[in-house]
């Protein structure tokens, strides 16, 4: 193997991981009544083309009945304050449940080291 970083985590974190985890929960279709439509999945459509228009440089992980993963890469103008600002600006309009923001975690930073170093061979 090769040395490729020295440091604390959150530096290492900052220097090498890839941005941004948001995961957002889309409250589902609702009846007259207010309840839950029976298997009609949540509308994550405006929430995509919101990611879309302010990140384009993002990528969806995972999506499954109204939850959405994607992967948003860090550069000048995106930063913890900017995502945080859109997802409350936003929150009502996209009928948001919850949502997470989380930077790149060590295991992923590591993960991207070992797949550099397999493509490399």
């Amino acid at each position: 193997g090769q040395f490729k970083c020295l440091g604390s985590l959150q530096h290492i974190k900052g220097k090498f991981g890839q941005g941004f985890n948001l995961t957002v929960k889309i409250r589902p279709p609702v009846d007259q009544s207010g309840h839950p439509i029976p298997d009609q999945a949540p509308n994550t459509k405006p929430l995509k083309e919101l990611i879309q228009h302010n990140f384009p440089n993002h990528s969806i992980e995972d999506e499954h009945f109204g939850q959405v993963s994607f992967r948003i890469a860090s550069d000048e103008r995106v930063n913890w304050s900017t995502i945080f600002r859109l997802m409350e600006l936003n929150r009502e309009y996209l009928a948001m449940i919850d949502y997470s923001l989380s930077q790149t975690t060590l295991e992923q930073v590591f993960l991207n080291f070992a797949r550099k170093q397999t493509a490399q061979e």
